[in-house]
């Protein structure tokens, strides 16, 4: 009895804590209320009003019929300007990021990964945060450990990027790509030329495309792809998951090692494959009976 009242202390001491650290105001919101209303009002501070304020004008003007004086290729251009300015806001974002991180931030919510903290604080969805984690890492700005400031990882996306002509998006679709080349085996012309050529069609592409071509490039770069993964990873990684859905179905999921794998493939295939039966008539002629299974 006395452990698990020792337990429910332990737990509930943890989430006092944990509310105590995330400071929940009256509107269930992280954080501390008061930032926007503080004084003196900080350099930031007053970017941030401008741009709260200048939005909202522009939202204003557009419910307001701007567009209803433009011809079709003016209201294109608008789109267009507007669609700059929207791909440069994650350049806020990877600051957000690497300043979070610099000061272990997502340490003092209770999180153990950046990725956790957005999910948190910003109630992200796992893939979103992670999506904002990654393109900071590969196209943000970097620093030493001696605070030197450090070109981006993917220095000429980036420059695309703050320039407004790629989508968060195309980054996504850019970084991926080059994650895939970020191996020490691989020989480093190969990986600057893909860099190179993902980096001019991301411009051009639109991301169907563009994830095509990403592919393409990768497998040029590296045909012979990764090391295959260890025997004893293989078994450690491998689950097979069985159930019968609400209507009925059954769902099979799983993966397998590479010899479980090879073996029940060479079970199966011959079983999917059409097979016709040959019986002879009485006039002598063959004929072939089509497969009867369901």
């Amino acid at each position: 009895m006395r452990i698990f009242i020792y337990i429910f202390l332990i737990l509930l001491g943890k989430q006092l804590a944990v509310e105590r650290i995330f400071e929940y105001n009256g509107g269930m919101e992280l954080g501390d209320p008061t930032a926007t209303t503080r004084e003196p009002r900080s350099r930031l501070d007053e970017a941030l009003d401008h741009f709260d304020a200048a939005l909202t004008d522009l939202i204003s003007t557009f419910e307001n019929g701007a567009l209803d004086q433009l011809s079709a290729e003016e209201k294109v251009a608008v789109w267009q300007r507007f669609e700059t300015i929207r791909n440069r806001q994650p350049l806020i974002d990877h600051q957000l990021i690497a300043a979070a991180e610099a000061s272990d931030l997502p340490r003092e919510y209770c999180s153990s990964t950046m990725i956790q903290f957005l999910v948190r604080v910003l109630q992200l969805s796992p893939g979103d945060a992670a999506c904002r984690v990654h393109a900071a890492a590969a196209v943000g700005s970097r620093t030493s450990m001696l605070g030197a400031t450090l070109d981006p990882v993917l220095p000429t996306l980036a420059q695309l990027q703050r320039d407004g002509v790629v989508s968060a998006e195309k980054v996504q679709i850019v970084e991926r790509a080059m994650h895939k080349l970020a191996r020490p085996d691989l020989e480093p012309q190969a990986v600057e030329t893909a860099e190179r050529l993902l980096a001019e069609q991301a411009v051009i592409l639109a991301p169907p495309e563009l994830r095509r071509f990403a592919h393409a490039v990768v497998n040029a770069a590296d045909p012979d792809g990764p090391d295959p993964v260890d025997d004893q990873l293989q078994q450690d990684r491998r689950y097979l998951e069985l159930k019968q859905r609400r209507d009925g179905m059954w769902h099979l999921a799983g993966r397998l090692s590479n010899t479980v794998g090879a073996q029940l493939n060479a079970i199966l295939d011959p079983l999917t494959k059409p097979r016709t039966t040959a019986i002879q008539d009485d006039d002598g002629s063959i004929v072939d009976i089509p497969d009867q299974r369901p």
